[in-house]
């Protein structure tokens, strides 16, 4: 269920994103419709990249916990022939727009919505970064 106050913005920003950036294929997801409605981000990782089939704890790791991923990256893995990796916009401190009825609302609480524009931009500055930092014999050099 689509909280009242929500129900303009989300008409208007859709479930939806794909764009392009700096060579990247990205992706924005509307999730959870029925019990959140975060937005997720995806970034594909080609299979030339030094990130190609790393787990996202491990992608993390090699880059000393410093890529500017809101909430940290949260997902990595093969949809269909290609390798994403991802965020989710449902931490605390996150409000969710959807509701249903049986949650209650403390486990949904959160301070400020992280809409399509927030997450776009999150996706260029995990793209900017991962590029501008180059791991060097598993050192980051910037």
């Amino acid at each position: 269920m689509i909280k009242e106050e929500f129900k303009q913005l989300l008409s208007e920003e859709g479930n939806h994103r794909a764009f392009q950036y700096k060579g990247y294929t990205c992706q924005i997801k509307r999730t959870n419709i029925e019990f959140s409605g975060h937005l997720c981000g995806y970034i594909e990782i080609p299979p030339s990249h030094e990130l190609y089939n790393m787990e996202y704890d491990d992608i993390e790791r090699k880059y000393d916990y410093e890529i500017p991923a809101h909430g940290s990256l949260t997902f990595s893995g093969q949809i269909g022939n290609r390798f994403w990796i991802g965020i989710d916009c449902g931490h605390l401190g996150d409000m969710n727009p959807c509701m249903h009825p049986s949650i209650p609302e403390w486990v949904h609480g959160g301070e400020t919505y992280k809409d399509m524009e927030f997450v776009q931009n999150n996706l260029k500055q995990i793209i900017d970064y991962i590029e501008t930092s180059k791991i060097i014999g598993g050192v980051i050099n910037e």
